[in-house]
């Protein structure tokens, strides 16, 4: 699944990291929002499976202090043939915001 193009959004910024970490286990940080609440516990108090696919997720998160009014959609769509992924918010704060990323070895660069 390619991830298209957004034309109706403007680069904020890039920004480039290194991660110790092996691709493999990056992929699955990126698919696994069950641990979003437990490893972020400062931020978020609950997130909840709405539907779940080979091309990504869809959550509700739960920011804390635990306000369910202040929730968030959030949809992940990954295109790991192109190593990218996009984390849209779909509802709640920051609707419409997209968080694209690329994730790739040093020797892809």
């Amino acid at each position: 699944m390619a991830l298209e193009v957004v034309t109706n959004a403007f680069l904020a910024g890039t920004y480039w990291r290194r991660v110790g970490a092996s691709l493999e286990r990056i992929w699955e940080n990126v698919l696994d929002w069950e641990h979003l609440p437990v490893l972020h516990a400062g931020s978020f108090a609950a997130v909840e499976l709405i539907d779940a696919g080979a091309g990504g997720w869809r959550i509700r998160l739960t920011p804390q202090p635990g306000d369910a009014r202040a929730a968030q959609v959030l949809r992940l769509d990954v295109d790991k043939a192109q190593h990218g992924y996009r984390v849209t918010t779909e509802a709640g704060p920051r609707l419409s915001s997209e968080n694209p990323r690329r994730a790739c070895t040093e020797r892809a660069l």
